[in-house]
């Protein structure tokens, strides 16, 4: 599948170009995507390379059914945050925002809309109830900035 003016090429990777990547990376490391087409040989942009690394080629990519514990994070880090998918697969190590957002969307989503699942209340200073232990999840993130919309 040949593609735009630049003649790059788009649609499925090959086994050969993901064996390429995989090489470049190994001997480059990560980062400076622009120069990883032309170091590995690839007629892909940057972007495409980088996606490919990123969701499907790293090797500390975990795949294989979510756990039960990675599941119930899941849901709790939802109610929290909502779909902001990076934030989410930063606190489930291995898993990627694409595959996240996916399970999410494929397992998830309907149920949580059609059970209306309300967990434990708590209490805040301020006298708010939430649906969820929000200490708790506050401490997942270890004083980083999170903003909230």
């Amino acid at each position: 599948m040949e593609g735009s003016s630049k003649g790059l090429r788009k649609g499925a990777w090959t086994a050969e170009e993901d064996s390429l990547l995989k090489q470049c990376i190994d001997k480059y490391g990560e980062g400076k995507w622009h120069q990883v087409p032309l170091r590995a040989g690839l007629n892909r942009c940057r972007k495409s390379c980088r996606l490919r690394w990123l969701n499907y080629l790293k090797p500390s990519i975990k795949r294989g059914r979510f756990s039960s514990d990675e599941v119930d994070l899941l849901l709790r880090l939802h109610k929290l945050l909502g779909n902001r998918w990076s934030l989410i697969a930063g606190r489930l190590p291995g898993r990627t925002a694409n595959d996240v957002k996916n399970y999410w969307n494929t397992h998830l989503k309907e149920s949580q809309e059609a059970d209306a699942i309300v967990p434990e209340e708590t209490t805040t200073e301020q006298g708010a109830t939430l649906g969820f232990d929000l200490e708790q999840l506050w401490s997942l993130f270890d004083g980083e900035t999170v903003e909230l919309d």
